[in-house]
């Protein structure tokens, strides 16, 4: 029943279990020899599974059958009032992450935007601090009645305290270095990490907390407070397909709390609770994802996808018929 599969009831999950039926498992020398199939009740069926070689050319093309490969560049168009800002990527290198400042710095100096959609189809997650600096260069960020918010539930995470959790701190604060400068916020948080981890484990405790500086609060609490955006008065929206997960789920998170925000698109994927993963070698040959930390009081639960306020029924890879949907459900909701 294939042990080493995601078997999430989502459409990334059967996606991806779909392309890894031609996977052998190293583990043990264990092999598929059998497969049975059965769909909507009908009668089963029992074929051999044989495999052969193949290029690596053919190998990527079964990979990515089905997935539209939307590329890693962050753009915008501004139309009838309508700014359409398309973000499929979180992981940048350092150019990609210069031309994203340029191109909110863009953003800022526009007028007459009346309406923002933010469009995260194909993005798959990566560095949360992107989408953070997204929606506050956009919008100036949330803002709302603060009062009494000390008595709801703090949002925070704690990483296990380990050599494998120290190890993958450290690299992760040389690729923000290496990304964003060594004098850069997301480089100060990762040396924060760094020696919050090492403190901890040379006093022998099992865990490091990490506070988010949030509280739990849901879409009607914010409203209830009076939520609304620093900079920006008009519409916004998020647009999102199967693909949204890790970090992009954080940020879908985010726009959703806006009073008037409409998400819509497909559903999305889902993330565990436990997160911020690194690889480990087995002795067997096989690689270990294994997460790092975990998050308490998130209000978002353990592998729980987003539902959009209205979904769309149809490709949503297809721009043209998309954005027509969109536009329409904004016109008339």
């Amino acid at each position: 029943m294939a042990p080493y599969v995601d078997r999430r009831d989502l459409n990334w999950s059967r996606r991806l279990r779909a392309q890894q039926l031609g996977t052998p498992v190293n583990s043990l020398g264990k092999k598929l020899v059998k497969c049975t199939f059965a769909l909507g009740g009908a009668a089963r069926s029992t074929l051999d599974v044989g495999y052969r070689a193949v290029t690596f050319e053919e190998f990527a093309r079964v990979m990515h059958a089905g997935i539209q490969n939307r590329g890693h560049e962050n753009g915008y168009e501004l139309k009838d009032g309508t700014l359409w800002i398309h973000i499929p990527s979180f992981q940048l290198d350092s150019s990609q992450y210069a031309t994203l400042r340029k191109m909110l710095d863009e953003i800022r100096r526009l007028h007459g935007v009346t309406q923002i959609v933010f469009d995260v189809r194909g993005n798959g997650g990566g560095d949360s601090s992107i989408g953070d600096m997204i929606f506050d260069k956009t919008t100036g960020g949330l803002r709302f009645d603060d009062h009494g918010l000390a008595t709801r539930p703090s949002i925070y995470a704690e990483w296990r305290v380990s050599k494998i959790a120290i190890n993958g701190a450290e690299k992760a604060l040389k690729q923000a270095v290496k990304t964003y400068g060594a004098a850069s916020s997301r480089a100060r948080w990762h040396r924060k990490l760094l020696n919050s981890l090492v403190s901890a484990q040379k006093s022998g405790r099992q865990w490091a907390r990490q506070d988010s500086g949030e509280r739990r609060l849901t879409r009607d609490d914010v409203a209830q407070r009076h939520g609304r955006l620093r900079r920006f008065a008009g519409r916004i929206a998020v647009l999102t397909d199967s693909d949204c997960m890790s970090a992009c789920l954080d940020f879908v998170d985010q726009v959703r709390l806006v009073p008037g925000a409409l998400h819509l698109g497909t559903m999305t994927g889902a993330d565990s609770m436990y997160i911020d993963t690194t690889r480990v070698q087995l002795p067997s040959g096989n690689v270990l994802v294994m997460p790092l930390k975990v998050w308490r009081n998130r209000l978002r639960g353990n592998n729980e996808a987003l539902v959009p306020d209205f979904a769309f029924d149809g490709d949503i890879d297809d721009d043209e018929t998309v954005r027509r949907w969109l536009m329409s459900v904004l016109r008339t909701h």
